[in-house]
């Protein structure tokens, strides 16, 4: 996600995607020794909701724009329930309450996902006018 120091892996997460699907599979299993991932490995649900939501918030394809364009915010309501429905995929698979490495990495992507309006995030003195 992050173009300096990725949280993912491209070739390993392509890989761990394309597990299931037969015609990538001869692709990526050449690939897969090479990165380290086995066969065996799947995506976590809600690591692959997270992606998705990623997506949504900054694709540039044509719907998503017109959904932009037609709010009133110019942010996306499909983008936005994709976001929400992550962080209700990784709620119900308590990824914020199981320790694992890969639990972290959702986490930290779903994160900065989550906007908050600027009234829940600062103390109410700072908008008293002196």
């Amino acid at each position: 996600m992050h173009t300096r120091l990725p949280f993912l892996n491209p070739t390993h997460f392509r890989a761990r995607l394309n597990v299931n699907v037969p015609q990538y599979a001869s692709i990526y299993a050449n690939n897969s020794s090479a990165s380290g991932a086995s066969a065996e490995e799947t995506l976590h649900p809600a690591l692959m909701a997270t992606v998705v939501a990623w997506g949504a918030k900054f694709s540039e394809h044509p719907l998503l724009v017109a959904d932009r364009l037609n709010s009133p915010t110019r942010q996306s309501g499909l983008a936005k329930t994709l976001i929400v429905r992550a962080r209700e995929v990784a709620e119900a698979l308590k990824v914020h309450r199981v320790p694992a490495a890969e639990h972290v990495v959702i986490a930290l992507l779903i994160e900065p996902l989550q906007s908050r309006a600027l009234s829940s995030v600062l103390p109410l003195w700072c908008f008293a006018s002196w």
